[in-house]
């Protein structure tokens, strides 16, 4: 990297080319391929989810109540006769959006505490790590069951329980990058400039985390949708009768023997979206290796 300070201004072209170079290699790996085409359909199937859905998904039709899959219900009804691939369909809309919210935000506040923490050092590393360190001594899930059973179980709450344990480990990378970086030359050289802190921190050390940050977020919006769908399922997260994954999985255990149906679909929309982003962000770390030469470009 360049020492010159001001290089930081070329950093869009840049970073576009580099990421370019990034998804040709995610799509000379078949697992990125699967994982970025389920995530993509994944996307598309909430966008146009009214469009797609079949049926309201807030019909309730008792009298075909527990009914199994059929031509004009694929996945079944429930226990109020409602469509469950309608009501999947608008399920992955609260998916992806506490997956895409939380781990935006999280990632943002993350990468900020570990940027102030390693630039800084001394007693303001001791006291932002140590308070990273206590939350991180406890479960992340335990930690958000925990603030839902003091907050009222809504989504917006759910926004805000999985972003105050969700921020510790971008902390902690971005902390470790900062260490490695500010010692290099371009950034003494900025200092030479006489450029300010914050001007260093935000545009010269952490556009430099960004690579291993979209690595950990991509892994992590799949950890998001697993716990807002733990939290739905407990009664704690997105409330009936909007449609929540978690929460269609917890109505189907009450009929799993009379209508299995109703647990089987939405656990597999969970495991397939799930894997989806599990494989994307695999590929995505293998993309960003330099060790990698299974993807090179030769």
């Amino acid at each position: 990297m360049s020492a010159n300070p001001t290089s930081a201004i070329a950093i869009p072209q840049s970073a576009a080319s580099i990421w370019r170079t990034v998804l040709g290699r995610v799509l000379r790996n078949p697992l990125g391929i699967f994982g970025l085409a389920i995530v993509a359909l994944a996307i598309l199937a909430a966008l146009f989810a009214p469009q797609i859905a079949p049926y309201d998904p807030y019909q309730q039709i008792l009298a075909e109540r527990l009914r199994g899959p059929s031509p004009a219900h694929l996945m079944g009804q429930d226990d109020l006769g409602r469509d469950i691939l309608s009501r999947a369909l608008f399920g992955t809309r609260v998916s992806l959006a506490v997956g895409f919210i939380t781990i935006a935000i999280s990632a943002l506040a993350g990468m900020l505490v570990g940027a102030i923490a390693g630039y800084f050092g001394g007693w303001v590393d001791e006291i932002l790590m140590r308070l990273t360190d206590i939350l991180l001594a406890f479960p992340g899930i335990l930690l958000a069951i925990a603030i839902m059973a003091i907050l009222e179980p809504s989504f917006n709450n759910v926004l805000i329980a999985l972003c105050i344990v969700g921020w510790k480990g971008y902390a902690r990378l971005v902390r470790g990058e900062v260490l490695k970086e500010k010692e290099k030359e371009y950034v003494q050289a900025a200092r030479a400039l006489g450029y300010s802190r914050t001007r260093i921190i935000v545009f010269h050390l952490l556009p430099n985390t960004l690579n291993p940050v979209f690595v950990m977020a991509t892994l992590g919006i799949a950890g998001m949708i697993i716990s807002e769908a733990g939290l739905s399922f407990l009664g704690l997260g997105t409330q009936p009768p909007t449609p929540s994954w978690g929460g269609m999985l917890s109505d189907g255990t009450n009929y799993f023997w009379e209508a299995p149906h109703m647990t089987i679909f939405p656990g597999l929309a969970i495991m397939i979206l799930v894997l989806g982003f599990s494989f994307l962000g695999d590929a995505l770390r293998d993309a960003l290796d330099p060790h990698i030469k299974y993807y090179s470009e030769s």
